[in-house]
């Protein structure tokens, strides 16, 4: 399955979610809710919200940590973050990374 790891970024964090950029031009997004428990799973907060050496991880997993967090995470809540993800990588925020062994 592939996973998926934070780019080098720099973010902040506001009442409505995080605003979250991809180093050095951008896009800039603004993420809330459960996609940014998402970013946070990723590592996005490490270093003062500049990182891009943080975890790579599958949907599984952080739908896992997910569900090991929130009572009454969907349990198709893997798919979704598969999908978030995707549109992120377009974004350059996250890359995707080919499944360990292929």
């Amino acid at each position: 399955m592939t996973r998926f790891r934070l780019r080098p970024h720099v973010l902040e964090q506001d009442e409505d979610g995080v605003w979250i950029g991809a180093l050095p031009h951008g896009p800039i997004v603004h993420v809330g809710g459960v996609g940014e428990l998402v970013l946070e799973t990723l590592g996005a907060w490490e270093d003062g919200g500049r990182t891009g050496d943080g975890a790579a991880l599958t949907p599984a997993q952080i739908a896992a940590h997910l569900h090991a967090s929130i009572e009454g995470m969907p349990e198709d809540a893997e798919a979704s973050i598969g999908e978030f993800l995707d549109q992120l990588v377009l974004s350059g925020l996250v890359e995707s990374l080919p499944e360990e062994g292929r």
